[in-house]
């Protein structure tokens, strides 16, 4: 699966419920780091190296944030449906020790992965 193929992640989440119907753990993997000056106006000579253009940073922030949001959603509507409702189900995130020590030369990643750990840390109710 895409991970930036965002209309395809529903489809992929019922097809993997349908597939493994007694599932009851979902870890959630996605990342895409690029080296980027914001302080320099150069084109980069190699793509994520240099100058971030908006294809960069929205390619960074749909891995990093977007597309585990998205994900998160289609899973819990299988995960609250059905014979599975009344089961536990675990649903872990891996981020990044980027998002607690930042650093200027990552800094697409480093906010992305902020961004998402403070998502999981303000729990069900949205707030910290």
């Amino acid at each position: 699966m895409d991970i930036k193929a965002l209309n395809s992640i529903p489809d992929a989440v019922s097809q993997a419920f349908t597939q493994f119907p007694s599932i009851n753990t979902i870890i959630i993997v996605a990342g895409q780091q690029h080296y980027y000056h914001f302080n320099s106006m150069k084109p980069a000579p190699i793509p994520g190296r240099g100058t971030p253009m908006t294809p960069d940073i929205t390619s960074e922030i749909t891995t990093n944030l977007t597309a585990p949001i998205v994900l998160t959603r289609e899973i819990i509507k299988h995960a609250q449906t059905g014979p599975r409702a009344a089961k536990p189900f675990t649903l872990g995130f891996v981020t990044a020790g980027l998002a607690f020590v930042p650093i200027p030369i990552f800094p697409i990643y480093c906010a992305s992965k902020a961004a998402l750990l403070y998502r999981i840390y303000a729990g069900p109710a949205g707030r910290h």
